[in-house]
């Protein structure tokens, strides 16, 4: 048996055509017969994972434990990628962060460490780490891009001997109060332009250079795509030779297309002729921050 794969960017609908149960699509074939299972795992926006910090409450506490200056310590992580600034000696890859800041008024706590971040670039390690800002008592931290991850968030206080103790823990596994943090959670882009760039690598070397002529196969700046798998299973035809002595030689193929969202009505409209169960299309639930894995059709992707 042969195993083949091909990925297929649709940005226009392709030459289509219908003969009884065979559907054609562009260069390839397709008999209803042969064909396993369709699924597709619809595309979606990245979101950039964010907290805000109620700096009313930390006063709370800092004033409870009698303390004049406390750090704020964030140690930001990745899900679906591997910077190298990220990388570390600790058990899990990830950044260190940390600002120091005297006991105030709530609002001007958030001001004085928006300044202090910005003024020295606390968060800067090569590039931006994250963005911070603020808002009346508020202090809000933002990644800079979607793989990012707010592991940790503390407010530290001497506690004497050179040990510091947290008035403030939030961890993403084992949540605080959220009345004091109210934390989003990242969640990485699937069928995006750059998820497609970083995961699939298309474009191409080859669709790139100057004498490509596959142009409309190049990821759109801003579109979705939905990822459509075609499971196909049927004789071989490429290796006759194979076949001798009583003997069939199978092929599977996965023909994987990626659809942009406006197309995605109208070619599904065109599988209708080659479904193999009649009862439309399986939707693969796709984790945002894994990498989608192609194994049952029945599968929720973890």
């Amino acid at each position: 048996m042969f195993n083949w794969t091909t990925t297929t960017l649709i940005n226009e609908i392709p030459f289509n055509k219908v003969e009884g149960n065979k559907l054609r699509i562009g260069k390839h074939l397709f008999e209803k017969r042969w064909v396993e299972s369709i699924r597709k795992a619809v595309g979606h926006k990245p979101t950039i994972c964010a907290a805000t910090l109620d700096l009313a409450k930390v006063k709370e506490a800092l004033d409870a434990a009698k303390a004049n200056v406390a750090r704020l310590f964030l140690y930001v992580g990745l899900e679906g990628s591997e910077e190298s600034i990220y990388a570390n000696d600790w058990y899990r890859k990830g950044m260190p962060l940390s600002v120091s800041f005297v006991n105030a008024d709530a609002a001007v706590m958030a001001e004085a460490i928006v300044d202090t971040v910005n003024k020295f670039n606390v968060f800067t390690k090569v590039k931006k780490v994250l963005d911070v800002k603020a808002e009346g008592n508020n202090l809000v931290i933002s990644g800079t891009h979607e793989h990012q991850r707010l592991q940790k968030i503390q407010v530290l206080v001497d506690a004497g001997m050179g040990e510091e103790v947290a008035v403030v823990n939030y961890e993403l596994e084992h949540k605080a109060d959220p009345a004091v943090i109210n934390e989003v959670k990242g969640v990485n882009g699937f069928g995006t332009y750059s998820q497609l760039l970083k995961d699939l690598r298309l474009p191409t070397a080859v669709h790139n250079n100057w004498l490509s002529v596959q142009k409309d196969e190049m990821p759109v700046v801003g579109a979705v795509y939905t990822q459509y798998i075609i499971n196909y299973y049927a004789p071989s035809t490429a290796n006759p030779s194979f076949t001798a002595v009583g003997n069939r030689s199978m092929s599977e193929t996965t023909h994987v297309f990626w659809v942009k969202e406006d197309l995605v009505a109208d070619w599904e409209a065109i599988l209708a002729a080659i479904d193999p169960d009649a009862e439309g299309l399986n939707t693969v639930v796709v984790k945002a921050d894994k990498r989608y894995n192609n194994k049952k059709a029945d599968s929720v992707i973890e």
